[in-house]
């Protein structure tokens, strides 16, 4: 409602005026009244505001002030359903749902004023309606389940859902308001919606409206391994796999750095990972249509390869006596000494004692679970026990 100064009142206006007469003392006053009205002031009610269709409404004008006209509008569903310009008319609600109602007053001075009621009458007969989530319009693998999204309306009560084949054969039928249902067989098949209230029930039917079909499966294993979960960096990844169920237009494999294959033959191969942790690869599986039909991940710790790093100090100046340590190597667990003199040793530090002064060529071999050896060495120049070491 659009709200105005409001105000009134009665003026008297005293006009006096001396004219020449006998006597030339007569006084002549006029006088008028003036009447300001209140500006108008919409308002308005229903007999009733909710019923079964049809439903019958008188509608009865409220308005303040010297009202001579009346508009009244009714929208469904933001669109204009039915107009009058009478006074108090009745109009006929047909279609289930909520109406709005405006009317627009409009004084004898062509002053006007509004009022909108939205959602103001109620036509309670129930009218199904539902979305199929993650299936509806699309194909399907069987065995998927599938979610039906209510959006019903109109006081309703109870539901029943129910499910046919393509040959009207009945199958199965549920009371929820949003089930789901797992179609287990591949075909066409139908569904329906029953919705009750205090005006009736009501049935939609989708004819049709899922399309259930044998599906590709895959079954893989990585490097040759049923449930190898670690890999080496740098090693290429290889993928065995299988289908069953039906038949493949492509397949989709996701692994290192984003690298993409397509193809239905097996094996596939992608190049080793650059660095190590967790990494993940996957597929898709598209049949019938660029359907997808099967989708596997599998989770992947990538192992770095092992790098060699050593150096060499003399422990003590007095004797032929070298420490050997291998701190600055990387993803190593193993470590193996060749001293260069025939004698071994092993461990992230080694010490040797060297019998007669000379060179030597020292080489360190480390590994990890990888089993990707890497080496490094050092020439190393022992003298007696009187000179000094160097390497």
């Amino acid at each position: 409602m659009h709200r105005k100064l409001l105000f009134a009142f009665l003026a008297v206006v005293t006009i006096g005026l001396v004219f020449a007469g006998p006597g030339c003392d007569e006084l002549v006053t006029e006088s008028t009244t003036t009447i300001v009205y209140d500006y108008p002031e919409a308002e308005f009610n229903a007999n009733k505001r909710e019923g079964c269709a049809p439903c019958t409404v008188r509608f009865t004008e409220e308005a303040n002030g010297p009202v001579d006209q009346w508009q009244w509008t009714i929208r469904f569903a933001d669109s204009i359903v039915d107009s009058s310009r009478d006074t108090n008319p009745t109009f006929i609600f047909e279609e289930p749902g909520f109406y709005s109602v405006s009317l627009l007053v409009t004084d004898t001075l062509d002053r006007t004023d509004s009022e909108t009621k939205t959602r103001y009458i109620l036509v309670a007969n129930p009218v199904p309606v539902f979305q199929i989530g993650g299936g509806g319009g699309v194909p399907v693998c069987a065995g998927t389940k599938i979610e039906f999204i209510n959006e019903s309306y109109g006081g309703i009560t109870d539901y029943k859902w129910m499910f046919y084949t393509a040959d009207s054969s009945f199958i199965d039928s549920t009371y929820r308001s949003n089930p789901d249902f797992t179609f287990s067989q591949p075909g066409l098949y139908s569904v329906s919606l029953t919705v009750s209230s205090d005006c009736g029930d009501s049935t939609v039917v989708l004819p049709d409206a899922i399309d259930v079909r044998s599906c590709a499966l895959v079954e893989w294993t990585v490097n040759g391994g049923t449930t190898q979960d670690t890999v080496c960096g740098q090693e290429s990844i290889t993928i065995d796999f299988t289908i069953s169920g039906g038949t493949v237009d492509s397949i989709l494999w996701i692994g290192t750095g984003n690298d993409t294959a397509r193809g239905s033959l097996s094996p596939v191969t992608f190049p080793g990972f650059e660095t190590g942790g967790l990494k993940s690869i996957w597929n898709r599986v598209y049949t019938e249509g660029l359907v997808t039909s099967d989708t596997l991940s599998q989770i992947l710790f990538v192992e770095s390869l092992a790098e060699a790093a050593l150096l060499a100090t003399q422990t003590d100046s007095s004797v032929s006596t070298v420490t050997f340590t291998a701190t600055n190597s990387t993803n190593a667990n193993t470590y193996f000494w060749d001293f260069g003199d025939g004698n071994n040793g092993a461990g992230i530090i080694s010490t040797h004692a060297y019998d007669t002064a000379g060179t030597y060529d020292v080489f360190l071999v480390v590994d990890n679970d990888c089993n990707v050896p890497d080496t490094a060495f050092e020439t190393i120049e022992v003298f007696d026990s009187t000179s000094t070491f160097t390497k």
